[in-house]
């Protein structure tokens, strides 16, 4: 797991988030005290004055990390690193609000105490492969009783987990969306799975993601991935279903 590096960030970086419900389904992200900021075209430059240059993106089989429940900023920087791009530190270490309402004479170091965060974070991101994320809202369909299944349309092809920070925003897709998106049982079974959930069938659900890909575009882009398994809860935590898929 890479979340401890990440833990530090998170309360010095600004992400603009969103309560994730199905096409806005992603985890709550910590508050972060960085103002959103359009990434530049030109390399980063460091407080030293030297360019960072994108380090070339690790083949997605050697990566065997896992991030549990990552905030925005924690995307982000995973898109970044999966694409091959720089990172602005210098330009998000500057719209810190810990260095826009710092004395004068406390700047330089704090400046070099965020970059040291930001980096941080960069490194607990480098190996990761697999994301276990949480969605508030499975978005259950009505039981088809023609068709004996019911659809998870927070699964649904057209569905996405957005994230966004520092201007970037990230997309998450779902490569298997057309067979995981279908949860297949007899009607006595759907019977028990309403009566459980209650009149509005509002149902949580964990994923298990395999990143597969990325794909850059001007202001973000979109992580592929490939739906390992999920287990349907109640909002209590009570568990209903539990599924895993084939490669």
């Amino acid at each position: 797991m890479k979340r401890a590096a990440l833990a530090t960030v998170a309360f010095a970086l600004v992400a603009a988030g969103c309560g994730k419900d199905a096409n806005d389904a992603a985890p709550a992200a910590a508050a972060p005290a960085l103002a959103p900021a359009t990434a530049p075209s030109s390399p980063a430059v460091s407080p030293t004055g030297s360019a960072s240059t994108p380090a070339s993106p690790q083949p997605l089989a050697g990566r065997t990390g896992e991030l549990a429940q990552p905030d925005e900023l924690a995307i982000v920087l995973l898109y970044h690193d999966l694409a091959g791009l720089p990172v602005p530190v210098a330009d998000w270490v500057e719209l810190d609000t810990r260095v826009q309402f710092a004395p004068g004479a406390q700047k330089a170091g704090l400046r070099e105490q965020i970059t040291r965060e930001v980096e941080a974070a960069q490194a607990a991101v480098k190996s990761v492969g697999t994301l276990l994320v949480t969605l508030a809202d499975a978005q259950l369909s009505d039981y088809d009783p023609g068709y004996g299944e019911f659809t998870i349309r927070a699964l649904a092809p057209s569905s996405t987990i957005p994230f966004k920070a520092q201007g970037t925003e990230v997309a998450i897709k779902f490569d298997n969306a057309r067979e995981v998106q279908l949860l297949k049982m007899d009607a006595a079974e759907a019977q028990r799975l309403t009566d459980t959930l209650g009149r509005f069938s509002r149902g949580t659900i964990d994923l298990e993601l395999a990143i597969t890909g990325v794909v850059p575009g001007t202001a973000g882009g979109t992580l592929t991935t490939r739906v390992v398994g999920y287990t349907l809860r109640t909002q209590q935590g009570q568990t209903l279903v539990r599924k895993r898929f084939d490669s």
